[in-house]
């Protein structure tokens, strides 16, 4: 399995946590329409580490999220707002990444993970930063 190959099923495994946590993924259709939130992901960029041959390279992909959603109550839309945030921290860890392609190797080696909100009534959006640490093959 190459860097490329790792990335993909990095993306699957993070894509398949996100839906079984209640989250739709975005299409080119997808529209906020209260019933299942929408979560966009985006790859902005990887980042890698010059290992000088002395052991395994490390990369790191940050990966995007936006999870959108409509609420008419601002206390109801902070508390999704603080509920989607936890959903998304407490499900995305080293052990679930870690499944699938990549359940033999195990090349993810840490998450680190950042949140900010923004809400405009009535729609509420969470920015969620996720780095994935894995190691180069």
């Amino acid at each position: 399995m190459g860097n490329y190959e790792t990335v993909q099923a990095i993306t699957t495994n993070l894509e398949a946590i996100l839906t079984s946590i209640g989250l739709s993924l975005e299409d080119a259709s997808s529209e906020p329409t209260g019933a299942a939130p929408l979560v966009k992901l985006k790859y902005p960029s990887d980042d890698a580490e010059y290992d000088h041959g002395e052991k395994p390279g490390r990369s790191t992909i940050n990966i995007k999220l936006e999870i959108e959603f409509r609420e008419s109550s601002p206390d109801l839309s902070r508390d999704k707002q603080q509920y989607w945030t936890h959903m998304v921290r407490d499900n995305v860890s080293v052990a679930v990444l870690n499944v699938g392609a990549l359940s033999a190797s195990k090349l993810v080696g840490r998450v680190d993970q950042r949140s900010r909100v923004e809400y405009s009534a009535p729609v509420s959006r969470v920015f969620h930063d996720i780095e994935v640490r894995y190691r180069q093959v």
